[in-house]
Protein backbone atom coordinates (compact mmCIF):
# COMPACT_ATOMS: atom_id res chain seq x y z
CA UNK A 1 0.00 0.00 0.00
CA UNK A 2 1.08 3.52 -1.15
CA UNK A 3 0.73 4.74 2.58
CA UNK A 4 2.72 2.05 4.28
CA UNK A 5 5.29 2.74 1.41
CA UNK A 6 5.34 6.71 2.46
CA UNK A 7 5.82 5.59 6.23
CA UNK A 8 8.83 3.39 5.68
CA UNK A 9 10.16 5.86 3.21
CA UNK A 10 9.89 8.75 6.18
CA UNK A 11 11.69 6.64 9.01
CA UNK A 12 14.40 5.07 6.77
CA UNK A 13 15.62 8.25 4.19
CA UNK A 14 13.39 10.97 4.26
CA UNK A 15 14.23 14.39 6.58
CA UNK A 16 11.45 17.12 7.94
CA UNK A 17 9.19 14.56 9.23
CA UNK A 18 6.01 16.23 11.07
CA UNK A 19 2.90 14.56 12.67
CA UNK A 20 -0.06 16.20 13.07
CA UNK A 21 -3.58 15.29 14.56
CA UNK A 22 -6.89 17.00 14.54
CA UNK A 23 -9.97 15.68 16.39
CA UNK A 24 -13.46 16.22 15.54
CA UNK A 25 -16.68 16.01 17.71
CA UNK A 26 -20.12 16.62 16.69
CA UNK A 27 -19.58 18.33 13.35
CA UNK A 28 -17.25 21.36 15.10
CA UNK A 29 -14.48 22.96 13.93
CA UNK A 30 -11.04 20.62 14.12
CA UNK A 31 -9.35 20.85 17.32
CA UNK A 32 -5.16 20.56 17.45
CA UNK A 33 -4.22 17.47 19.49
CA UNK A 34 -0.54 18.55 20.88
CA UNK A 35 2.26 16.14 20.52
CA UNK A 36 1.77 14.70 24.25
CA UNK A 37 -1.63 13.51 23.17
CA UNK A 38 -0.92 11.75 19.68
CA UNK A 39 -2.40 8.18 20.09
CA UNK A 40 -5.71 8.89 22.31
CA UNK A 41 -8.43 8.79 20.36
CA UNK A 42 -12.37 9.13 21.92
CA UNK A 43 -14.80 6.36 20.18
CA UNK A 44 -17.33 9.35 19.99
CA UNK A 45 -15.06 11.39 17.60
CA UNK A 46 -13.32 11.15 14.68
CA UNK A 47 -9.75 12.28 13.84
CA UNK A 48 -7.71 13.41 10.93
CA UNK A 49 -4.12 12.57 11.38
CA UNK A 50 -1.37 14.20 8.75
CA UNK A 51 1.79 13.22 8.32
CA UNK A 52 4.37 14.83 5.96
CA UNK A 53 8.09 14.50 4.97
CA UNK A 54 10.64 15.01 2.83
CA UNK A 55 11.88 11.84 0.84
CA UNK A 56 15.57 11.29 0.53
CA UNK A 57 15.44 12.78 -3.50
CA UNK A 58 13.99 15.97 -1.82
CA UNK A 59 10.09 15.79 -3.07
CA UNK A 60 7.49 16.33 -0.54
CA UNK A 61 5.34 13.62 0.40
CA UNK A 62 2.36 12.93 2.85
CA UNK A 63 -0.39 10.79 3.94
CA UNK A 64 -3.68 11.84 5.75
CA UNK A 65 -5.51 9.32 7.65
CA UNK A 66 -9.24 10.05 8.51
CA UNK A 67 -9.85 7.83 11.36
CA UNK A 68 -13.97 7.44 12.87
CA UNK A 69 -14.77 6.15 16.33
CA UNK A 70 -17.63 3.37 16.85
CA UNK A 71 -19.45 6.04 18.24
CA UNK A 72 -18.70 9.08 16.16
CA UNK A 73 -21.72 11.41 14.67
CA UNK A 74 -22.15 11.19 11.05
CA UNK A 75 -21.56 14.98 11.58
CA UNK A 76 -18.16 14.18 12.82
CA UNK A 77 -17.34 12.22 10.09
CA UNK A 78 -18.52 14.37 7.85
CA UNK A 79 -16.66 17.17 9.04
CA UNK A 80 -13.43 14.91 9.17
CA UNK A 81 -13.73 14.03 5.45
CA UNK A 82 -13.85 18.06 5.25
CA UNK A 83 -10.75 18.75 6.38
CA UNK A 84 -8.89 16.05 4.86
CA UNK A 85 -9.96 18.08 1.80
CA UNK A 86 -8.62 20.92 2.82
CA UNK A 87 -4.98 19.40 4.33
CA UNK A 88 -4.62 17.60 1.26
CA UNK A 89 -5.82 21.10 -0.40
CA UNK A 90 -3.01 22.70 1.46
CA UNK A 91 -0.63 20.36 0.64
CA UNK A 92 -1.09 20.99 -3.18
CA UNK A 93 -3.02 17.38 -3.77
CA UNK A 94 0.28 15.43 -3.11
CA UNK A 95 -1.23 13.27 -0.42
CA UNK A 96 -2.34 9.58 -0.48
CA UNK A 97 -5.90 9.85 1.91
CA UNK A 98 -6.36 6.43 4.26
CA UNK A 99 -9.90 6.36 5.67
CA UNK A 100 -10.14 3.39 8.77
CA UNK A 101 -12.53 3.07 11.45
CA UNK A 102 -12.00 2.22 14.83
CA UNK A 103 -10.71 -1.39 15.41
CA UNK A 104 -10.12 -1.63 11.76
CA UNK A 105 -6.54 0.11 11.61
CA UNK A 106 -4.63 -0.79 9.45
CA UNK A 107 -0.35 -1.62 10.80
CA UNK A 108 1.09 1.36 9.43
CA UNK A 109 -1.66 4.00 11.28
CA UNK A 110 -1.17 2.04 14.46
CA UNK A 111 2.75 2.18 13.59
CA UNK A 112 2.48 6.16 13.81
CA UNK A 113 2.02 5.86 17.44
CA UNK A 114 4.72 3.77 18.18
CA UNK A 115 2.27 0.75 19.54
CA UNK A 116 0.72 3.36 22.03
CA UNK A 117 -2.76 3.84 20.60
CA UNK A 118 -5.55 3.94 23.22
CA UNK A 119 -9.44 4.45 22.48
CA UNK A 120 -11.28 5.66 25.30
Amino acid sequence: MAAAKLQRSARLGGSGVELRVWRLSDGGAPIFVPQPMHGLFYSGDAYVVRLTYTDSRGKGRAAIYEWHGKKSSQSSQMAASQHVLECDGALGGIATIIRCGQDAEPAHFLGLFEGKMVVR
